[in-house]
């Protein structure tokens, strides 16, 4: 079962003591004010949230509920083409043009 947190910094969609998603607070002209879009898929899921906690006060803000255990996947990303020779630093293989071809036969087809 989903529910929202609400602290001085961001709206929570939470699961547990864990957030599945956040949606940061804006300031607005009024410093005592902040404003919020609220992401109406949230209470379009399959388990909306049914409950809300203000904790305006709240010494810590909640943790992620997945947390990264393994480097995302653009970082594997990149070691990946890391370690592809770059084309650009090694010399260049002269191209054959279609005559220099084995087995080429001008006029046949």
């Amino acid at each position: 079962m989903t529910w929202l947190k609400l602290t001085s910094k961001a709206l929570y969609l939470m699961d547990g003591d864990q957030y599945l998603n956040k949606v940061d607070l804006e300031s607005r002209p009024n410093p005592n004010e902040r404003s919020i879009d609220l992401p109406i898929s949230w209470f379009k899921s399959p388990e909306p949230p049914t409950g809300i906690v203000v904790a305006l006060k709240a010494s810590a803000e909640p943790t992620p509920a997945l947390e990264p255990s393994a480097p995302p996947q653009a970082s594997l990303l990149a070691i990946h083409f890391a370690a592809v020779p770059n084309p650009w630093k090694t010399p260049a293989k002269p191209h054959r043009t279609l005559r220099e071809a084995p087995g080429f036969r001008h006029g046949e087809g």
